[in-house]
């Protein structure tokens, strides 16, 4: 009896026991603090360049729109209210545990210091003066993020406005900057589309990718190497994107907190439309302007040439395929695209009409025309007297056609320019060659040329063919491989692909690259003298210089991490062209590859990376990729180039470049020369950039 009594009793307290009820935990409370002034007000409190300290007794209230918890971001929150947006500097690490992205914050400012990072207006802790000259935002240190930090309620929802890119301002006070937007039927460049986000080896700290609306705008993509989706392919869709809206100068950008902001998935710009036959297009004109339906679309290559400016800087003619019609296309400006490009072309509500007796399509936004790849056109081979048939004639205009064993007279002087006469043994027909055509003033060949190929094409109402360049005429009947030019000082492209280093710099300039002063879009430039001697970044005396590369050191690299780098990289410190121990070097800067020629070549592409590499240089440099043709070229075609092409502007970057030279380069039997080179002056104040180039590499088929 006396057991059951204790069991009963241990019975009864194990009940209890197991159905305690426990305390709930405490909910949140709202914190008795307001904010007193907007951050529309506080970023009107900051002049652009300085750091100012807040004095005054004032609190901003507002909510996370971007944390760390991807890794795209770093050290720093994005807070925004009903006036704007704002950058937090905070010196510490998984800052999303406390500050998630919809939790409200209250930061007491005074104490705090406003500053910009080139354009992008922030809040921190305090100034660093380790470089006086250039005195940096420092973070709020992480002990004090409590002292000025208030924690707020959670799962506060920002809705992203819905914006254009023409609404996007670099302006640092624009209230958009630093906001969460979204931008509807968006997709990444055709270029991009193969990518990933960013660089997972992360040799490069960041990458820039290219968004594109349907009507041709575009915007950057700046995404973190660190991030934990760097990995992940860009969707290939088209479709919506929310992100932060920052801006780096003049550069407008997105950053986006995961892979959840980008839903790209519907059917691309370039495929939303009905694919045509130009042959129906060109049926829909009946001797009036006609506007093409809506929603419709085109595809063809490209088989005319601007490098030699015998057409247009906005004309361009698109060929569907062998024996195919083609069609001349007009632009509202001038386009970057070469022979042999397949283009996808929207076409919709445009206007098709007649100029000069050809079929023209008017008034193209370049954004309309998509590259998808590389082809080429075997000319149809034609007599003069099949040419001069009025159907013959209708049906091949604007195709490529060939013409053989032909003599060639008139002309001016027996030069190119003006009308030209082909005679071959059915009859003649006139070639026409404009006066801004690189190769008008120079002599046409002599005696029977093999084969004369060029563009069908109404001159005035006229049946007239238009050559290309010089090189669509082939002298002698049965002609040997013309001759190459070019001489042992240039770059021989045998095996692709060609790498050039610069770890042998001591030893000086690798064969066939040049340094220059000068340059310009109409001069080569002129050679300057380069030092072997080991350079400092932060050097300021102008000169082109033997550079420690930026792959494997960092900002805060000193003299002797630099001098001991094995890796190094060409570069050039910029000053004022009123520099009389330096001048022509900002702008006129250029980093030149001479190539012997690219006989039996074809896409040609060109990679390296582009260092900015002084930290304390608050100008900012912008670089371009061109190329010309000849032993003095007189002209210089620029090339478009995926990736960062700015140095300076107080940065440290080591950015991939990529230049694709399309058909432009093709089986030149002539020097070519490709730059690296400074068009424009240098922006803003301050310093001038040290720049380095590095892990150069041509590439082609």
């Amino acid at each position: 009896m006396h057991y059951t009594r204790i069991t009963a009793l241990l019975l009864a307290l194990l009940y209890w026991g197991c159905n305690k009820k426990f305390d709930a935990p405490p909910e949140f409370e709202t914190p008795d603090i307001k904010g007193s002034v907007s951050i529309a007000a506080l970023k009107a409190m900051h002049t652009a360049g300085k750091l100012e300290k807040i004095n005054d007794d004032i609190t901003i209230e507002a909510t996370v729109i971007g944390d760390d918890k991807s890794g795209n971001l770093y050290k720093q929150v994005v807070l925004q209210d009903a006036s704007g947006g704002i950058v937090l500097k905070l010196d510490g690490y998984d800052l999303y545990t406390s500050y998630p992205a919809g939790r409200k914050l209250f930061v007491k400012c005074k104490g705090l210091y406003l500053g910009d990072y080139n354009r992008l207006v922030q809040l921190g802790g305090g100034v660093d003066n380790s470089t006086p000259s250039q005195p940096q935002l420092m973070p709020v240190a992480a002990g004090l993020f409590d002292q000025y930090i208030v924690k707020g309620s959670l799962n506060n929802i920002v809705t992203p406005r819905v914006v254009a890119i023409s609404a996007l301002s670099a302006d640092m006070y624009d209230s958009l900057q630093s906001t969460l937007v979204q931008l509807n039927n968006m997709e990444f460049s055709a270029a991009d589309t193969g990518k990933t986000y960013a660089d997972t080896s992360q040799t490069l700290s960041s990458v820039n990718l290219t968004l594109k609306s349907c009507s041709g705008s575009s915007i950057t993509l700046r995404n973190s190497s660190y991030a934990s989706f760097a990995g992940i392919a860009v969707p290939r869709g088209n479709g919506n994107i929310t992100a932060i809206y920052t801006v780096y100068g003049t550069t407008k950008q997105l950053n986006i907190r995961d892979t959840g902001d980008v839903q790209l998935n519907g059917v691309r710009c370039s495929t939303a439309n009905e694919q045509k036959h130009i042959a129906d297009i060109r049926a829909l004109y009946k001797d009036a302007p006609v506007v093409l339906p809506a929603n419709c679309a085109i595809k063809g290559i490209v088989i005319s040439d601007r490098t030699a400016k015998n057409i247009p800087d906005n004309n361009l003619v698109l060929q569907e395929g062998n024996g195919l019609p083609g069609l001349l296309l007009r632009f509202t400006e001038a386009y970057q695209f070469n022979k042999g490009d397949v283009l996808e072309v929207n076409v919709s509500s445009l206007t098709l009409d007649m100029y000069q007796g050809s079929l023209q399509l008017n008034n193209i936004p370049t954004g309309n025309a998509l590259k998808t790849g590389t082809d080429s056109i075997t000319p149809r081979v034609v007599t003069a007297a099949q040419l001069n048939d009025d159907k013959n004639f209708a049906a091949w205009e604007s195709t490529l056609v060939s013409l053989q064993q032909v003599t060639i007279s008139g002309g001016t002087n027996a030069h190119w320019s003006g009308n030209t006469t082909l005679t071959d043994a059915s009859g003649t027909v006139t070639a026409v060659t404009r006066p801004q055509a690189l190769f008008a003033d120079s002599a046409y060949p002599p005696g029977v040329v093999n084969k004369f190929t060029g563009i069908v094409q109404y001159s005035n109402s006229a049946k007239t063919i238009a050559c290309r360049t010089a090189n669509d005429v082939q002298s002698a009947a049965a002609p040997p491989p013309p001759p190459v030019t070019g001489n042992d000082s240039g770059i021989v492209l045998q095996t692709a692909p060609l790498n050039i280093g610069f770890n042998e710099l001591g030893n000086g300039l690798p064969v066939g690259v040049t340094v220059r002063t000068g340059a310009s879009a109409a001069a080569l430039g002129s050679t300057v003298a380069f030092s072997v001697n080991k350079a400092q970044w932060g050097s300021s005396t102008g000169a082109y210089k033997n550079f420690a590369s930026a792959a494997a050191l960092t900002a805060a690299s000193d003299q002797h991490a630099q001098d001991s780098a094995a890796d190094r990289a060409l570069g050039i410190r910029q000053v004022g062209n009123t520099s009389t121990g330096f001048p022509g070097s900002d702008p006129g800067a250029a980093f030149v590859f001479e190539i012997s020629n690219t006989a039996g070549k074809t896409g040609i592409q060109l990679d390296f990376l582009l260092q900015s590499l002084d930290d304390g240089s608050a100008r900012t440099t912008t670089w371009t990729v061109d190329y010309g043709i000849g032993d003095n070229p007189q002209s210089f075609i620029p090339v478009s180039a995926t990736g960062n092409m700015v140095t300076g502007g107080s940065s440290f970057s080591n950015n991939a470049i990529h230049a694709d030279f399309g058909a432009a380069l093709d089986n030149i039997n002539s020097k070519v020369w490709v730059r690296i080179v400074t068009l424009a002056a240098a922006g803003g104040t301050g310093s001038r950039a040290s720049t380095a180039i590095d892990a150069v590499q041509f590439n082609w088929k």
